[in-house]
């Protein structure tokens, strides 16, 4: 007779297999391959991860009815939970109508802990202590990108929303919006994000963008007062990025810049802390000065942002430091060594989304001045001058119309002025001007892709735009950040879904349809592949070695799970993928479930000698107990031995019957 045995066993802990089995008798190898391949076939991986991302939003999702979830911030030592609202920039909200909602909406006793509180008139001045920071008061829901991001913040929240809107969100989308609009009225600005220490930055402006597509979704009889509303809030945002110390003179183009008062430290930083030696951000930033000042390095004279004698940051960096932290790309060595000199430069990137503002604001204007042609003739036949001046809108169409050009000739004029100082035609590159040596910055970075996304980059510039990009970025998993690595995450080996995107849809719009699809599919593998092994979506990845291990000298030394961002472009990317790029992307998911089949395989028939030679040992231990004589005969018969328990047990059918006679 043969051995048959009880074997247990489990797919890997990545699987997502049908529930763990139990096979009760095999009599080979080839039967529990063949049990595991035919009983525990694998759900579909991509399925499976479209339906986490579609729930993930709700996971994410912060809201006025659990108010100290919203509250609460993990990247600050104090624990207060002090919420602050400002009713002087717009008369139509009151600190107590805010305290009795958040009492209606929260169970009872929630609110004892939490202090709602009149914001400051010089937020400077009274909040300059880390203990007295808390959370900005927003009226609707948002969605976080998760890990210690738990707040709204501007640039992450434009490609959240085209993930809500892409998974059907669309109050939750439009609810975004608003709270961007809402920002722009109560704060002056779409916040770096709703915290009070964030309150003298914004990041990237997308807002036109989510207004376009947010507007069809609007009930029409408040389409027309909200699309007014909405394009107010744009022109005030646009101003606060194209006047005062946001625009540099000598080139008519915009820069980054935080208004806190110069020298002070962004009260953030505390939680930038290396696990490993427990030093923060700037620490480590110091100790590279202590290190350098006096061979120097290429990008600046360190004396300017460190004082050698006193071991401290300058001013001059602190406020650069801060700086950079509006534009998003914290920390890098793009504009500089840590991004040191982020005050000197015009950012292709930041006056690349400017254009398509402008423009987007001349189409928003077309849009009000069509509609007000339809509320006139619902049927579109030919409108007379009579008819206008019979219903009093000649003089509002007239302004509309002027508006519209207005602003088309804003995002002309900001083109020609990219041109001339971004773009390098020896290159054939889009570069960050540096204002104050007078020369482009040659260093290779992601976002030279925007004018292709904006849409307008000339057909010459995005054919040079895309040989020389994908030559210097392109990856196992995708597009780096840039081709220098220093250990910022900001820069190689990492890549992050923003740029990814800009990227992908660049290529796309100029007809670089192969490179656009092979860009997304390579991005789309390794999300899909490091989810299946760590059952997370991340904030960036090594697109070199297509993981989410990240080693991280500068800024904050963590990789985030979530991730808002990464969702969203994900399913965005499946959606711009050919048919072709899809079963691709399916065909890696049948290989890493083939690939989880064979390491069960394995790890089961490791499982199964475990279990015999227990049993064996067992055995031996009993025979033991027998005279010389027949142990002696049993031990020869079995082919075993006692130092190394060796069997040759399907040479030897019935070994286990002879042993049950003699024992």
């Amino acid at each position: 007779m043969r051995l048959t045995l009880p074997i247990p066993f489990k797919l890997s802990s990545s699987s997502l297999s049908s529930p763990t089995s139990t096979i009760s008798t095999t009599t080979s190898i080839i039967e529990l391959q063949q049990h595991i391949i035919n009983s525990n076939k694998p759900m579909n991986q991509l399925t499976k991860l479209f339906k986490e991302i579609s729930i993930k939003w709700s996971s994410l999702t912060r809201s006025n009815l659990k108010v100290i979830d919203q509250i609460l911030d993990p990247k600050m030592k104090s624990k207060s939970l002090k919420l602050f609202v400002n009713t002087k920039l717009k008369g139509d909200i009151t600190l107590d109508l805010v305290r009795d909602e958040l009492i209606r909406l929260n169970p009872i006793g929630e609110l004892d802990g939490v202090e709602v509180l009149e914001l400051p008139e010089d937020v400077n001045r009274e909040l300059f202590d880390q203990h007295q920071h808390g959370s900005l008061y927003l009226p609707y829901s948002f969605v976080v990108p998760g890990g210690v991001f738990q707040e709204m913040y501007a640039w992450d929240s434009f490609f959240i929303v085209l993930g809500l809107i892409r998974d059907k969100e669309i109050r939750l989308a439009k609810n975004m919006l608003d709270n961007y609009i809402y920002q722009i009225e109560h704060y002056g600005m779409i916040l770096n994000g709703n915290r009070t220490y964030y309150l003298n930055r914004s990041q990237l402006p997308f807002i036109t963008q989510l207004i376009k597509l947010i507007y069809p979704t609007i009930p029409t009889k408040h389409s027309q007062s909200w699309l007014r509303r909405a394009i107010k809030a744009s022109e005030k945002y646009h101003e606060y990025w194209t006047t005062g110390n946001h625009l540099v003179q000598e080139t008519g183009l915009s820069r980054f810049f935080d208004s806190s008062p110069d020298g002070t430290s962004p009260p953030e930083i505390v939680h930038e802390v290396d696990r490993r030696d427990g030093k923060t951000a700037h620490e480590r930033v110091r100790k590279f000065f202590r290190d350098h000042h006096q061979a120097g390095i290429p990008d600046y004279d360190i004396l300017q942002y460190y004082d050698p004698i006193n071991d401290k940051l300058t001013e001059k960096y602190m406020n650069n430091d801060r700086a950079m932290r509006e534009s998003g790309f914290d920390t890098s060595s793009r504009f500089g060594m840590f991004n040191a000199k982020v005050l000197d430069f015009n950012p292709i990137c930041l006056n690349s989304l400017l254009v398509q503002m402008e423009f987007e604001i001349h189409e928003l204007y077309q849009l009000l001045h069509e509609n007000l042609l339809k509320s006139l003739k619902p049927n579109h036949t030919e409108v007379t001058e009579e008819d206008i001046n019979q219903m009093n809108l000649k003089k509002s169409m007239k302004k509309t119309e002027k508006k519209s050009k207005l602003w088309k000739f804003k995002s002309i004029e900001r083109i020609k002025l990219i041109r001339k100082f971004n773009w390098d035609s020896d290159d054939g590159m889009f570069y960050d001007y540096d204002y104050v040596k007078g020369e482009r910055r040659k260093y290779l970075f992601g976002t030279c892709f925007l004018p292709l996304w904006c849409g307008f980059a000339s057909k010459l510039e995005s054919e040079l735009v895309v040989k020389h990009a994908l030559k210097g970025l392109e990856a196992e998993g995708g597009l780096l950040v840039s081709n220098v690595d220093v250990g910022d995450q900001w820069d190689s080996p990492y890549g992050w879904a923003p740029l990814q995107l800009f990227g992908v849809e660049g290529m796309k719009k100029y007809g670089f349809e192969e490179e656009a699809e092979r860009v997304a599919l390579k991005f789309n593998s390794m999300v899909l592949k490091t989810w299946i092994r760590t059952g997370e979506l991340w904030e960036k990845y090594d697109v070199k070695k297509c993981n989410e291990i990240v080693d991280l000298k500068f800024g904050y030394a963590t990789n985030e799970v979530g991730f808002g961002w990464t969702n969203a472009v994900f399913t965005r990317f499946y959606d711009l993928l050919s048919n072709e790029g899809k079963k691709k992307l399916s065909e890696i998911n049948e290989d890493i479930q083939q690939a989880e089949i064979k390491e069960t395989i394995e790890e089961t028939q490791v499982e199964k000698v475990k279990d015999e030679n227990e049993i064996l040992g067992n055995l031996i231990g009993r025979i033991n107990e027998l005279d010389p004589n027949r142990r002696e005969e049993l031990m020869k018969k079995l082919s075993i031995n006692e130092v190394s328990l060796k069997t040759n047990l399907d040479s030897d059918e019935d070994w286990i019957e002879v042993g049950r006679e003699n024992v």
